[in-house]
């Protein structure tokens, strides 16, 4: 699964910076805590996907990443194992600006496979790639699907630094290729109300004639960039509630949850969908309906009591987190899915206590468990972070 990039950079969670986590079991007998750049660079080349995820997670740690070690693991960004992959890039943020300065002999290169590499080294860097716009920009001329998929994508990860591409971006929002539109609205999303000129272009977007994909993140996109003078923005998103696709309702109630208070008019029609069981319908109107009104009862007692059915587990999860502190009544019931067998559910139950904070302190037992036994490396790493979130105590050698 992936959650949204503010779980390790920025609004990575965005990640993002959706980046999010997928489940590996961990190989035993392999060394960890590796800091020997000679022994990682060998394990990184290894035919052995678990002895790679091993060591670029161990680059990670390290306190100076020698230039080698950060090409590799801008190479591993691209590997074959998705483990890795995710494994590389949560790495390359921990390091920082020293992989800004190694981007700059790929930002360039023709090859779309070397230039989707440079991409995925940038957005590791989130708003810290901000530097490398212009580039990007440029690049969002090209006939080449590949290069203007990880130019989008890129964007998005930069995040409201990343305006001075907006006019770029519009231009796609009429491109052929609808995968194209769709990352097209979710970089301007990411931009939020710096992007207010992008409004009537996306609002184009919001009809039948155009796929689910992109109409429904054109919505997305009409949310986060907020009220627009002559655009009725709520207007526009409030009929897609009684869409027939869950998509356009669930991605309608995540615009109008942006939008808050400013949504007030849709509030009945929110309110209804708290009875919706269709698919995470119920939960994401939840969520949203104590964005629009401030009300909390009604939303805990529907997220916390949804937690018990499969279908709506993970959506809970993930809403109570973005409630943040306020949702620490739920805290115990969260902790509850840290030994769930889904290791989905336990990456969302992590994300939803990091997000509650100190406030989620009864929980520390639990993450305590997961850093020291899941089966789960990358878990393992994302509950240390967890830890540190809601509890002051030194954690690097837990």
């Amino acid at each position: 699964m992936r959650i949204v990039v503010d779980l390790f950079v920025g609004t990575l969670i965005a990640v993002a910076v959706v980046t999010g986590l997928v489940w590996m079991v961990g190989a035993p007998g392999i060394s960890y805590a590796q800091d020997d750049p000679a022994t990682l660079l060998e394990q990184m080349s290894s035919d052995d996907s678990d002895v790679r995820l091993l060591a670029v997670i161990d680059a990670g740690q390290l306190k100076s990443a020698p230039d080698e070690v950060i090409d590799r693991l801008l190479e591993l960004t691209l590997d074959e194992s998705e483990f890795v992959r995710l494994g590389s890039i949560r790495s390359l943020t921990k390091i920082g600006e020293p992989v800004n300065v190694r981007l700059e002999k790929w930002m360039d290169d023709d090859d779309s496979l070397r230039f989707t590499m440079a991409m995925e080294g940038v957005r590791s860097m989130g708003p810290l790639g901000v530097k490398w716009v212009p580039k990007i920009s440029e690049r969002l001329k090209s006939d080449d699907f590949r290069t203007k998929m990880a130019s989008l994508f890129t964007l998005e990860a930069i995040g409201p630094a990343a305006e001075p591409a907006l006019d770029r971006m519009i231009e796609l929002l009429k491109d052929p290729e609808f995968q194209i539109q769709q990352v097209a609205c979710r970089a301007i999303a990411a931009m939020g109300p710096v992007a207010k000129r992008a409004a009537p272009h996306l609002a184009k977007l919001v009809d039948e004639d155009h796929t689910v994909s992109a109409r429904t993140q054109a919505i997305i996109a009409l949310g986060a960039i907020g009220p627009v003078e002559g655009i009725d923005t709520v207007g526009i998103i409030r009929p897609w509630l009684k869409a027939f696709t869950v998509t356009d309702k669930e991605r309608s109630l995540h615009a109008l949850a942006k939008l808050g208070p400013l949504a007030i008019d849709a509030k009945d029609d929110v309110e209804k969908l708290m009875l919706d069981a269709s698919k995470s319908v119920m939960p994401n109107a939840a969520y949203t309906y104590w964005r629009i009104t401030g009300e909390k009862t009604k939303t805990m007692e529907v997220l916390t009591s949804s937690l018990a059915d499969y279908s709506f587990r993970n959506t809970s999860l993930i809403k109570l987190g973005e409630m943040g502190p306020e949702a620490a009544a739920a805290t115990r019931q969260i902790a509850e899915y840290l030994s769930n067998d889904e290791p989905g559910i336990r990456e969302s139950a992590l994300y939803a206590l990091q997000r509650i904070g100190p406030a989620a302190g009864e929980a520390i037992p639990h993450v305590r468990l997961v850093i020291e036994s899941d089966d789960d490396l990358l878990l393992r790493q994302l509950a240390q972070d967890v830890l540190q979130a809601i509890s002051a105590e030194e954690t690097a050698d837990k």
